[in-house]
Order: C-alpha cells, then sequence, then structure tokens
C-alpha cells in the first residue's frame, strides 16, 4: 500500500537524492516501510509517496502528523546509472511484439 506523506522539516539539501526509510521513533510499529530512493527538495512539507506494509493482520490506523520514516541525503554513483542503463536495453531486446495482433484504429478505445 502506498500513502502520500509530507517532510516535516527544511534541511539546507536542496534537490538531492536521498533514502527515506523506516525511522527509530515510528509511531506505527506495526507497520514496515519500504526504503525508498527519492528526488529531495529541501523544502519542508514536501510531499512523498511512502511505500508501507501491514506486517500483522490488524487494521493499523495511522493518525495525522505522525512520524513514520525518516530521510537521509543520498548519493548516486555512476556506476548505478550504468546499470539501469544496461538493464532498460535488455528489456528492450527481451520485448516481441506480435505484429499479426496488432489492433486496428477502429478497435482501440479513446
Amino acid at each position: 500500500m502506498d500513502i502520500v506523506g509530507y517532510t516535516d522539516q527544511e534541511l539546507k539539501y536542496t534537490h538531492t537524492p536521498a533514502f527515506m526509510h523506516e525511522c527509530d521513533e515510528c509511531a506505527t510499529p506495526l507497520i514496515d516501510v519500504t526504503p525508498t530512493v527519492i528526488q529531495y527538495t529541501g523544502q519542508k512539507r514536501q510531499q512523498v509517496r511512502i511505500y508501507l506494509s501491514n506486517v500483522t493482520t490488524n487494521p493499523v490506523v495511522i493518525q495525522p502528523h505522525a512520524i513514520i520514516c525518516e530521510i537521509q541525503p543520498a548519493t548516486v554513483t555512476d556506476e548505478v546509472f550504468e546499470k539501469i542503463h544496461e538493464k532498460r536495453e535488455n528489456i528492450i531486446e527481451k520485448l516481441n511484439i506480435d505484429e499479426d495482433n496488432i489492433l486496428k484504429p477502429n478497435q482501440k478505445q479513446h
């Protein structure tokens, strides 16, 4: 499940990659936060998407203004960008489009 959250502080870092992860002071200990890399703008009240999983079968309520994760500035190396580029190329090479099964213009939904 994903929810929209907001940063609660303005930091000196501007437009930098950041690592968002679960924090020790998490207001809801029964929820796991999926670690995510985001683009942090340094602004207070920046909107961020938070991916959660409930580790129980019980319903969990997240109170307004609850602290559920923290953000740490990060650096993305050239090696990471190269791996991402390689993976994209591999995916494109593996695509197989069946030209006999392409929809005609009158079959497409608008």
